[in-house]
């Protein structure tokens, strides 16, 4: 994950033994101009399978396979929005 990344085991759930459904946030702020434009949280889905790449590459022998649902924008209140400082 990068700094923006809000990771939560709670948002972890194992489905079966190779498979998990795992919600990743992001928070994403765009400044333009000294004007914050966006402040938002957005979350990502994603469907979490076992892979057989070498553990060489992928000691834990995970891989993204997909989106388990559309990507949402959470908390986001356009009203709230301040200049950036």
């Amino acid at each position: 994950p990068t700094e923006n990344a809000i990771a939560d085991l709670g948002k972890t759930q194992r489905i079966s033994r190779d498979l998990w459904h795992v919600v990743l946030e992001y928070q994403l702020d765009d400044d333009v101009g000294g004007v914050t434009t966006r402040n938002q949280t957005m979350q990502y889905p994603l469907k979490i399978v076992h892979n057989t790449v070498p553990t060489q590459y992928n000691p834990w022998g995970l891989a993204i396979d997909c989106y388990w649902e559309e990507p949402r924008a959470i908390a986001y209140d356009k009203d709230k929005l301040e200049p950036a400082r």
